[in-house]
């Protein structure tokens, strides 16, 4: 290893990092710690993956020299304050926009961290969050679009022109507002229609749920729709990266798993085609607490796949985002129709950096995924191919 290139993301490896810091979480009896050699390739690791205020909380890492270890103790006390102070104000403004979509009656639900921060973390200023996630009907758009107007939002567009991800195709939209910086991330759909997932948008708000928080009552999914979008979020469309989504989704199946309705969960899977995923999230789960059981664990099948999902992440180190497939692996084609290429149809719609927009989601180019990397292709046959859903697709 160079001195001046640390190669941090192949120095710690993502299961048992993460395994480790959720027993930590979970109060299990901890006979270890991560002993660090070198401050800096850490803190990077710990910065990528949005997991460093949880080592102020939780003595996680030690080091050879007490410099170094006091050195860290103010780098993660910095990162818990700044993190504290960042979601605090989204729960303000989070509660400040539920209030205005009552108003124009938009239901509204919250997603990933602007819920779990609350829910599943003792300290809010543990869990950071990039933007905040919600989701609307596809019918109060432009009501929506309005608010954001008022509230000081823009739709931004321009993300779209640098890399091309299955998160920017869910028919939603990313609003910025450049004097507080806050980033909304609107769904109005779960899983994108790109993909071999489904569920009807209706029955997700139909079993949605009401959680108090602080500040007040957050209207989200329902448990068992939580735990997919989890599932397919963070082992499919994120593939472990950043690793706080590898401690999410642990953390709400332990957290959850004695108040899940099982004949639902297993119900819903099959809809959304997430069966086998799920299996292989509640087989992670079972590594770290080898006393739970689920239904969804019946064979030793679910080992196999565990262990063959270990090795597809493994095999690059670091797990990256298989959602993201950069433009210049993008070819424009002609004819192909409705054929479904691993798993993903050929035609996405991007919007075009050479016209001005249109309406409120802009023109765009029909395109096609060519070169997809052979990992990539391993890991979408391993979820499912598309319309000729195999055995790992229930």
């Amino acid at each position: 290893m160079k001195a001046n290139k640390p190669d941090w993301h192949n120095q710690y490896d993502l299961f048992e990092t993460g395994n480790l810091i959720f027993r930590f979480l979970a109060n299990q009896s901890v006979k270890q710690e991560m002993n660090v050699e070198n401050f800096e390739e850490f803190s990077h690791f710990i910065t990528h993956h949005q997991i460093a205020p949880l080592f102020q909380r939780f003595p996680i890492a030690s080091f050879a020299s007490n410099s170094q270890q006091a050195q860290f103790a103010g780098f993660v006390e910095k990162a818990y304050h700044q993190t504290l102070h960042a979601n605090l104000l989204r729960y303000r403004f989070f509660n400040e926009l539920i209030d205005n979509c009552a108003k124009e009656k938009i239901p509204v639900l919250g997603l990933k961290g602007i819920i779990l921060s609350q829910t599943l973390y003792a300290n809010p200023g543990h869990r950071p969050m990039g933007d905040i996630d919600l989701m609307i009907h596809s019918k109060h758009r432009m009501k929506f679009h309005r608010i954001m107007k008022k509230m000081g939002f823009e739709p931004e567009l321009h993300s779209r022109f640098q890399r091309i991800s299955v998160h920017d195709l869910f028919g939603g939209m990313v609003y910025f507002n450049p004097d507080t910086g806050h980033r909304l991330d609107v769904h109005e759909q779960l899983y994108s229609p790109f993909l071999p997932f489904a569920v009807q948008t209706n029955d997700v708000f139909e079993r949605s749920e009401t959680l108090t928080v602080q500040g007040g009552s957050i209207q989200t999914l329902s448990i068992e729709d939580h735990l997919l979008f989890l599932t397919y979020h963070t082992l499919y469309a994120h593939r472990l990266s950043p690793l706080k989504n590898y401690l999410d989704l642990v953390l709400f199946i332990h957290t959850y798993h004695s108040k899940m309705d099982y004949d639902r969960l297993i119900c819903s899977a099959r809809e959304a085609n997430l069966t086998r995923l799920s299996r292989i999230a509640m087989g992670l789960y079972e590594g770290v607490n080898p006393n739970f059981s689920s239904p969804l664990l019946p064979d030793n099948n679910v080992d196999n796949d565990v262990e063959h999902y270990k090795s597809l992440i493994r095999s690059k180190k670091m797990g990256g985002q298989s959602s993201d497939i950069s433009l210049s692996n993008l070819r424009m084609v002609k004819g192909l129709g409705n054929k479904v290429l691993y798993g993903i149809r050929p035609f996405l719609y991007i919007p075009n950096r050479k016209s001005k927009a249109s309406g409120l989601f802009g023109s765009g180019k029909l395109t096609a995924f060519r070169n997809i990397p052979d990992y990539t292709r391993a890991l979408i046959k391993l979820i499912g191919p598309g319309k000729k859903l195999n055995q790992f697709v229930g």
